[in-house]
């Protein structure tokens, strides 16, 4: 098999394996409540995949959602709480005549912050092991002090979604592709830090 031979079989595997990956992600996220520990499950598996320890798919990922369970769920919780805060507070700004526009421009930015909080949450927690608490300092640690890697999460999650919201049936492989890129970028930003 030549060079070119093997990057094409190459590149199908990888297809392929994000495709399985993502009917996975979506089955475990039926009952939304396991969310959370599905999408750190597939986090991990990527990360197999990135520093070239488990080529596989399905094992790795019900090894993985059964092992960060505990941990991931209760995450969720805190996350799911979270939005719900941001949620109701949206819809009390909309009432407010007086400064409207500045609390709403402080909601936002405490939006970003948040989602970008979230989208740095899951490779942290794949790549990182430790108690709760030290996994949500080490990631407003990264989401805070990395803000150029965390504006790329945020652009990346932004064309994942229009991309879904143009091709609905893009769905069903574009939570894994984009989770993918963003696994390559933090495992480069972690890198990085372990280095300095």
């Amino acid at each position: 098999m030549n060079k070119n031979q093997n990057k094409l079989f190459n590149g199908l595997e990888t297809v392929t394996n994000l495709f399985q990956l993502n009917i996975l992600w979506i089955l475990f996220c039926l009952p939304i409540i396991t969310a959370v520990p599905a999408t750190v499950a597939m986090y991990c598996v990527i990360r197999q995949w990135i520093i070239h320890q488990d080529p596989g798919v399905y094992r790795s990922f019900i090894r993985f959602f059964k092992e960060n369970f505990k941990k991931s769920f209760l995450i969720g919780l805190l996350l799911y709480a979270i939005a719900g805060f941001l949620y109701l507070n949206f819809f009390s700004i909309l009432n407010f005549h007086y400064m409207r526009p500045l609390f709403l421009a402080i909601f936002i930015a405490f939006a970003v912050l948040f989602i970008g909080f979230t989208l740095f949450l899951f490779p942290v927690m794949a790549h990182y092991e430790g108690a709760i608490k030290t996994l949500l300092r080490n990631t407003l640690f990264f989401t805070i002090g990395r803000l150029f890697t965390t504006v790329t999460l945020l652009a990346i999650a932004f064309i994942s979604a229009l991309t879904v919201y143009a091709v609905p049936f893009s769905f069903f492989f574009i939570v894994s592709t984009g989770s993918y890129l963003i696994y390559i970028i933090c495992h480069k930003t972690f890198t990085r830090v372990i280095e300095t």
